[in-house]
């Protein structure tokens, strides 16, 4: 919650209830505990139809970071990563900034190529986007599971090695 805090820009959020979507540590580095808000936008809306994909993304990393940057870097002493993905299975630049890196800490944490590990969090990812806009399209059909948690069972870039058609690490 704010207390009597003024911000530089007028587009900040001041509610007491502005949240955002995820928070970690070290995620950037040592000390710095990233937040990151989440937007998918669908690029065949009418208002979206006459830009080019890349200027959706920005646009949309500019907009969060307009509502939630200063709020996020004065108040919370942290940064904003806005992770902007689109209906059609695009990202935006920041976002892939962000899964290169955790691709990166997985495949080492995991001891697997980080070629293999990039393709199987993007492959999670396209799942993802898909099941979420079949669910804005047709509604739930089944109690929403709450919490996410990548387990050994889940991390298998063999397969997708396997599916590419990549010899077996």
């Amino acid at each position: 919650p704010l207390s009597g805090e003024s911000f530089n820009r007028l587009t900040t959020t001041t509610e007491d209830g502005a949240r955002l979507d995820i928070y970690t540590r070290r995620f950037w580095g040592q000390q710095e505990g990233p937040f990151f808000d989440v937007r998918v936008l669908h690029p065949n809306a009418p208002s979206y139809r006459d830009l080019e994909p890349a200027v959706c993304y920005h646009r949309a990393e500019r907009q969060k970071d307009r509502k939630y940057g200063n709020r996020v870097r004065q108040i919370e002493h942290a940064s904003l990563t806005p992770l902007i993905f689109s209906t059609t299975g695009g990202v935006g630049k920041r976002a892939e900034v962000c899964l290169k890196r955790l691709a990166s800490c997985l495949a080492e944490k995991r001891d697997v190529p980080y070629s293999l590990t990039l393709g199987w969090l993007r492959c999670r990812l396209s799942f993802a986007l898909l099941r979420s806009a079949i669910l804005c399209m047709r509604g739930s059909r089944r109690p929403v599971r709450l919490g996410f948690m990548i387990s050994d069972e889940d991390f298998q870039p063999d397969l997708v090695a396997h599916q590419a058609g990549l010899p077996k690490v």
